[in-house]
C-alpha cells in the first residue's frame, strides 16, 4: 500500500490477513462440532455406536460389550447361551484378552478355571434354562484387540479399541 494511501485512512486494514483468519475460525468451528458429534455417539466411549452385539448364525453363544472402551474403566460382557445338551458349559478366553484385561468380577462364579497355551478357559455348570453370565473387565493398556471369546464349538471376534 502507498504512504498516501496509508495517511488518508485511520486505520490500516489487510483483509488478506482477515480472509485467512475466517477461514481458520470456520475450520475451528466445523472441528469442535464434529468432536462433539462423535463424543454424542460414543466413538469416543459410552454411546449407540460403541454398543456391540457379537454372534454368528448357527452358533449359538452370543456376547454382549462396548466397541471403543478407556483404560482402567470397568466395562461388561454379557455372554449369553441357550440351553444346551451338555451338563456344563465351556467358555474360552483368547491370549489378547488375558493380556489386555484384567477380569475383576465373573457372574455367575465358574465351578472351575485353567490356563494353558495363553487361552483361558471357565467351566460353569449347565442352567436349567438359557445359559447368561457377565464378566466384569479393566483394560490395562490401550490400543485396538481382536478378542475372542468362544466355547469348544466355536469363537466370536470382539473388535475392541481402547483409548488411554
Amino acid at each position: 500500500m502507498r504512504e498516501a494511501d496509508r495517511q488518508q485512512r485511520p486505520v490500516y486494514e489487510d483483509t488478506r490477513f482477515q480472509n485467512i483468519s475466517w477461514t481458520l475460525q470456520r475450520v475451528g468451528w466445523v472441528a469442535v462440532v464434529l468432536i462433539a458429534l462423535a463424543a454424542l455417539t460414543g466413538v469416543l466411549s459410552h454411546g449407540f455406536l460403541s454398543n456391540a452385539v457379537a454372534r454368528q448364525n448357527g452358533f449359538p453363544l452370543t456376547v454382549s460389550y462396548e466397541r471403543f472402551q478407556r483404560m482402567t474403566v470397568l466395562y461388561r460382557f454379557d455372554v449369553a447361551m441357550p440351553r444346551g445338551a451338555g451338563d456344563e458349559i465351556r467358555l474360552t478366553f483368547n491370549k489378547a484378552f488375558w493380556d489386555l484385561y484384567e477380569i475383576d468380577s465373573v457372574q455367575p462364579q465358574p465351578a472351575r478355571s485353567s490356563s494353558s497355551d495363553g487361552v483361558f478357559t471357565m467351566t460353569f455348570d449347565a442352567p436349567e434354562r438359557s445359559f447368561n453370565a457377565v464378566v466384569w473387565a479393566r483394560p490395562r493398556s490401550f490400543g485396538y484387540a481382536p478378542l475372542e471369546i468362544g466355547t469348544p464349538q466355536g469363537s466370536l471376534t470382539l473388535p475392541v479399541l481402547v483409548y488411554p
